[in-house]
């Protein structure tokens, strides 16, 4: 509630992640409408990680992966290949 209040859509896709990256990781979807709802049916039980917004929709097309560690992209730090 405090995400929309502060200005987000309440269609906002939001992805709750418990234990990242371990082999018994948990990953909740949903929107900032539904998400308290799936949370309350399956609850997240350890420190979780949450993202917002809408790079979690990979239907939406305008979110492009980050190209910081790809060969072609140049930096201050590295000249691109």
């Amino acid at each position: 509630s405090e995400l929309i209040e502060g200005g987000f859509e309440p269609d906002t896709p939001i992805a709750i992640v418990e234990r990242a990256s371990w082999a018994n990781e948990k990953i909740i979807r949903g929107t900032l409408k539904t998400i308290v709802d799936r949370l309350r049916a399956d609850p997240i039980k350890r420190t979780a990680m949450i993202v917002v917004g809408h790079c979690l929709n990979s239907q939406a097309g305008t979110y492009l992966p980050s190209q910081l560690y790809s060969p072609k992209f140049s930096h201050m730090f590295r000249r691109a290949k």
